[in-house]
């Protein structure tokens, strides 16, 4: 998600924040402290090498029917995976975002099987737990379910309005067990708390014939019977599956080096159109050079209307989309597409924990959608900020503060990376960062893997620089 409001180069902000004056300030759960220690991180503090992942290789295969009368989804899921936890699992957890209570809490899921088999399982708010199962370590298992829930009536990433349809985190998802056990974190409306393992998606929606369909990966069939539709689409290697539905776009495309890139508009949006598809030209080129290259066939740029009271856009595997009707400033719209197209990276090919360490999504595509933009690494317009928060704050601590969100994990989050390439020098930074990319590549990081690269990388002790910067190492390793 980009927060328009805040970080343009040319405008003057609102607010004047700083995370160097007042890192110690009291008024959140991670409190910062400026007592510098000289001692280097102890190895195990940034060895995150013993986390699992887990359940490994997910693979989903869904079937979907949108009522637009009703405004209403149902299907069947099966998804199998392999068990990594290195012992038995007697338990697998779903986070089902589309069931928490500010939607309205609809989800039905029922004819619960796993190999075959009938299962006790509850779910609670976005949280379905399935009990009472055997999967040994390293053994295959296959969950299996029927699914339907209503769509909320909002313009926003998931709910339909007119007939335009956002479905954003709309399948349940397997839960991803690490060091922390098993991740359910709640919805959060002001950030995500999305975080998921790398599978593969097979998936066929039904729709009403008249809509166009667009969707995570690729369209592999199309069928009409009627004034239905079938189409069939295969998204390899990414986190989740996006989908919008509308009355049918029009499109601008180019090729970008091997991708060919898509904006997918609406009439009267032609010149939002060529100015997101020429940022798309100025931005994926250097991204790959920084990044390394983009690993999915296609990137769709669409349009959507998510009302003047959601912020710039949203980012998902090989779809991203504009809230254009609302992005009428020429600045603001290329920083906006460059922000969702870098989440390509961090976020879909770098996956992490977005609840618990959100920074290493979003101050890292600010600063490279910053970078991309404005062709510099000094960010002098991000003003310092008395938040007293630190940028590797969880989101659960901006439950009672969503207006600092932004401002902390965006920019000074980025304004902390622009001092950081300046610290260690040019060659170094990019060097550093691309290897964090490379050794991440479909996995996932932490801040951990973070730190530890680069100073791997820079043959320094930052442990003075990170903690200056309020940084604070997640405390829990298996």
């Amino acid at each position: 998600m980009r927060f328009q409001k805040l970080g343009l180069k040319n405008r003057a902000l609102t607010q004047c924040f700083s995370i160097f004056l007042t890192l110690g300030l009291i008024g959140c759960s991670k409190n910062v402290s400026l007592n510098v220690t000289n001692d280097s991180y102890p190895e195990n503090e940034i060895d995150a090498s013993n986390i699992r992942y887990a359940p490994n290789a997910p693979n989903y295969k869904v079937n979907a029917h949108y009522n637009e009368i009703d405004h209403s989804i149902s299907g069947n899921l099966t998804v199998n995976f392999t068990n990594n936890l290195g012992k038995p699992m007697d338990k697998v957890r779903f986070n089902v975002w589309a069931n928490a209570p500010i939607f309205g809490s609809s989800v039905t899921i029922k004819n619960i099987r796993v190999n075959g088999k009938p299962v006790k399982a509850s779910l609670q708010n976005t949280v379905l737990t399935i009990h009472d199962i055997a999967i040994n370590n390293g053994e295959t298992a296959t969950v299996e379910f029927d699914f339907n829930f209503n769509i909320p009536k909002q313009k926003d990433r998931f709910g339909w309005s007119d007939r335009q349809v956002s479905l954003g985190n709309w399948l349940p998802i397997v839960a991803v067990y690490d060091s922390h056990g098993w991740n359910t974190p709640p919805y959060i409306d002001f950030g995500e708390s999305f975080y998921s393992v790398t599978g593969n998606f097979d998936v066929t929606i039904t729709a009403p014939a008249d809509l166009e369909v667009l969707a995570t990966g690729q369209q592999i069939s199309k069928s009409k019977l009627e004034n239905r539709q079938t189409i069939h689409f295969l998204a390899p290697n990414v986190r989740d599956f996006f989908v919008l539905l509308n009355t049918p776009f029009k499109k601008m495309t180019a090729k970008i080096g091997d991708m060919t890139v898509t904006v997918a508009y609406r009439k009267g949006e032609e010149d939002a159109a060529a100015k997101m598809l020429k940022t798309a030209k100025q931005v994926l080129p250097k991204f790959e050079a920084w990044f390394g290259n983009y690993p999915w066939q296609s990137l769709t740029i669409a349009s959507a209307d998510y009302s003047s009271n959601f912020d710039g856009g949203m980012e998902y595997p090989t779809l991203v989309t504009m809230n254009t009707p609302h992005l009428t400033d020429d600045e603001e719209l290329s920083v906006t597409v460059a922000h969702e197209i870098a989440h390509q990276w961090f976020y879909s090919l770098v996956g992490s924990n977005a609840y618990r360490e959100p920074w290493l999504d979003e101050a890292l595509t600010t600063f490279a959608s910053y970078a991309a933009v404005y062709d510099t690494t000094d960010f002098d317009w991000i003003k310092d900020s008395k938040t007293g928060f630190s940028i590797t704050s969880s989101a659960a601590d901006f439950s009672n503060h969503k207006d600092d969100y932004g401002q902390v994990i965006y920019d000074d989050g980025a304004k902390m990376l622009s001092q950081l390439h300046d610290h260690v020098g040019d060659k170094i930074f990019w060097q550093a960062l691309r290897r964090y990319t490379d050794e991440n590549r479909f996995g996932i990081a932490t801040t951990a893997d973070f730190i530890r690269i680069f100073q791997e990388e820079s043959k320094q002790n930052l442990k003075p620089f990170f903690e200056r910067q309020g940084v604070i190492l997640d405390e829990t390793r298996e």
